[in-house]
């Protein structure tokens, strides 16, 4: 899982400090934004997660928004199966007793539609004792682990030697239709199906006949 995250400083209000051992005029809010690589895809789980550094305990209540769905006063903010409702800008804030932060800066949750894995071969014929190398790829992210098909069935690519199943990679060397999906994230995230891409083996071309006839 990738994270990203960024830093927001929330200056308390100086006259709320009741508590001796504050002495700071401002807290560091880091707000971490898990998720698999921003952009968000539809269906994927997304985390934000708010933490007072310097505060001491754990006992902060906190606010998050936007409002609109059930935001909770813990330090986490899960969105279950984000969907392009769930686009715009995320802020927290916290408090202890007295004690209030400001809100953080913003986080921006841009959602996009969900993704379909790319297929590409560097041959479509097998050489005589060779073989064909296929590649699966989504939009040149990361992190992401791959189902591979061939003539629609899901197989294992590492029963095939000198592959490493859940590679993005695959060498082949039997003639079949191949196709790929990605997936990422816990619970996993599954791409639509690439394309399919047609190999085939030296010798097992269709062969047509030519009769020929002699001029008289």
């Amino acid at each position: 899982m990738v994270t990203s995250s960024f830093t927001a400083h929330c200056p308390l209000n100086p006259t709320l400090i009741t508590s001796p051992g504050l002495h700071a005029s401002t807290y560091v809010i880091l707000a971490t934004f898990t998720a698999l690589l921003p952009p968000t895809r539809l269906g994927e789980t997304v985390t934000l997660r708010c933490e007072i550094q310097g505060g001491g305990g754990t006992q902060w209540t906190y606010e998050w928004r936007p409002t609109n769905r059930n935001s909770p006063t813990s330090s986490e903010y899960r969105i279950n199966r984000v969907s392009e409702s769930d686009n715009g800008e995320y802020s927290c804030k916290a408090k202890r007793g007295r004690q209030l932060t400001d809100w953080s800066d913003a986080f921006r949750l841009t959602v996009r539609y969900k993704p379909r894995a790319t297929l590409t071969a560097d041959r479509t014929t097998i050489p005589l004792g060779g073989s064909v190398t296929l590649t699966c790829s989504v939009d040149k992210s990361v992190d992401w682990k791959f189902d591979w098909f061939r003539n629609g069935k899901q197989y294992s690519v590492g029963r095939i030697r000198g592959n490493t199943e859940p590679s993005g990679t695959i060498s082949v060397s039997e003639g079949r239709v191949y196709s790929c999906r990605g997936g990422r994230g816990d619970p996993v995230f599954q791409t639509e199906t690439s394309n399919e891409v047609s190999i085939q083996k030296t010798g097992e071309f269709s062969f047509y006949f030519m009769t020929v006839f002699d001029a008289i």
